[in-house]
């Protein structure tokens, strides 16, 4: 890494280090390398150390030259004064920032990774169970399950269920719906209601964790959790200082996303849990004769509700995630 500059003394402190340096023909004298990087603050600067220059400034380089001495150069004086070899020499300098900052970066969130073990293995068992169930459900009723989408995409966990009106609710429902006859005679109440008691529809239930059915657990939790903690799991540090900077990069970018990554996958298998829970699953009785009252209804709820019953599915050795 480079040099840590926080003060003009950490400057001057440098047995090599001069105030002032000549960069014209005459001198000889050549930029060499950037040895480290200052930002001083607001009250604080330093002048430039290219002789016809000495600019004050709070931001800028510590470098080296061709002759072994070294100096301190403004951001915007050395693009004026020094041209295209200081931007290619800061350009680089850059570069070779941000390629150590990702391998410390990467070692630190493998040590973390370490230590968030068991709590992956426990995410990736309770998203097995879920994910088995769920393409149980789907492989025995499609059907239930394009509806419990749909509910999803609408955010809709309201189950509701039809019971008869009250005689003051019937009789309100009566007058707006009663017809006359060919006569242009209104029918009576008590013929209006011997054609069957009209019904109401009431709350009777809410679904719980119906999220999971718009979310995506494989995605959230074995390829951008999994996969990428089993990978830098079995690299040695030699490994990870050999991966191109692309690798470097996108394992570094990975790594400031995992608390919000492992979030996501634990949201999603709570609301797995919580929808194949063995109360929720028999909510599902509320969705309608035609839906539930099917055979194929009937024997998706006894298949699932029957795997819920066994907390484990010990005999099912495929594993989706």
């Amino acid at each position: 890494m480079s040099l840590e500059i926080k003060t003009a003394d950490d400057l001057e402190s440098r047995p090599n280090y001069r105030e002032v340096l000549d960069f014209g023909e005459s001198a000889g004298r050549e930029l060499l390398d950037i040895l480290g990087a200052y930002i001083f603050p607001d009250t604080k600067s330093v002048k430039c150390g290219i002789r016809n220059c000495r600019t004050p400034h709070r931001r800028g380089y510590l470098i080296s030259t061709t002759d072994g001495l070294e100096t301190n150069i403004g951001n915007v004086c050395g693009k004026k004064h020094l041209g295209a070899v200081f931007t290619e020499k800061t350009s680089l300098y850059r570069k070779k920032q941000s390629h150590q900052r990702n391998i410390e970066q990467i070692r630190a969130i493998k040590m973390r990774i370490s230590s968030l073990q068991s709590e992956l293995d426990s995410l990736k068992s309770a998203a097995e169970c879920v994910s088995r169930l769920k393409i149980l459900l789907n492989r025995c009723h499609p059907n239930l399950v394009r509806v419990l989408t749909g509910r999803s995409k609408l955010n809709n966990p309201v189950l509701g269920t039809r019971i008869p009106m009250t005689r003051e609710e019937a009789e309100r429902q009566y007058v707006h719906m009663a017809k006359e006859n060919a006569d242009g005679k209104v029918q009576t109440l008590e013929a209006w209601l011997a054609k069957g008691w009209p019904k109401k529809t009431v709350v009777a239930g809410q679904l719980a964790g119906l999220r999971f059915w718009m979310s995506d657990l494989h995605q959230a939790l074995r390829q951008e959790l999994l996969t990428p903690t089993e990978e830098l799991q079995k690299m040695s540090d030699s490994d990870i200082e050999q991966l191109s900077p692309r690798k470097l990069t996108e394992y570094a970018r990975w790594s400031q996303k995992l608390d919000t990554s492992l979030a996501k996958a634990r949201v999603i298998v709570m609301d797995g849990e919580s929808f194949f829970e063995l109360q929720n699953i028999q909510l599902l009785n509320l969705l309608g004769t035609s839906l539930m009252r099917s055979p194929a209804g009937r024997w998706s709820l006894h298949c699932v509700t029957s795997r819920v019953r066994r907390h484990g599915f010990i005999n099912d050795q495929s594993s989706p995630i």
